[in-house]
């Protein structure tokens, strides 16, 4: 019996150690110049410790424009006080652990802006 119960508890443990999977993003609508912006990344399943990192087309972020916020241990947030037009582009939020990785992209477009311009054309052609 004892060795039946040890496994039992093996099993469940092991089953628990989980690549992390984000939630998906809410879709955001086209804002003005000098509106926020804000993007929660927030991982509904997996293992900790989680490692998150956010990029903006492709590239991390490092730039003091951008605020980066960890809301838990299963979250981060992205924001951006005041929009510029070059704020506009896909931001992504990618989170990693022992088992694996997940990411998710939002496109931000800013109003009045080429990329936004360009995203609507890209939009009406596909």
């Amino acid at each position: 019996m004892y060795s039946l119960l040890k496994h039992v508890f093996f099993t469940q443990n092991v089953d628990s150690l989980d690549a992390p999977k984000i939630s998906n993003f809410a879709n955001n609508e086209p804002l003005n110049e000098g509106s926020h912006f804000s993007a929660l990344c927030s991982v509904y399943k997996g293992s900790l410790p989680l490692f998150f990192q956010w990029t903006k087309d492709n590239q991390v972020i490092t730039d003091d424009h951008f605020k980066i916020a960890s809301h838990s241990e299963r979250s981060s947030i992205l924001s951006i006080e005041k929009v510029r037009s070059s704020d506009s582009g896909n931001y992504s939020c990618s989170v990693s652990n022992a088992f694996g990785s997940d990411s998710q992209t939002i496109i931000l477009i800013i109003k009045g802006s080429h990329d936004y311009i360009s995203v609507f054309h890209m939009i009406l052609d596909n």
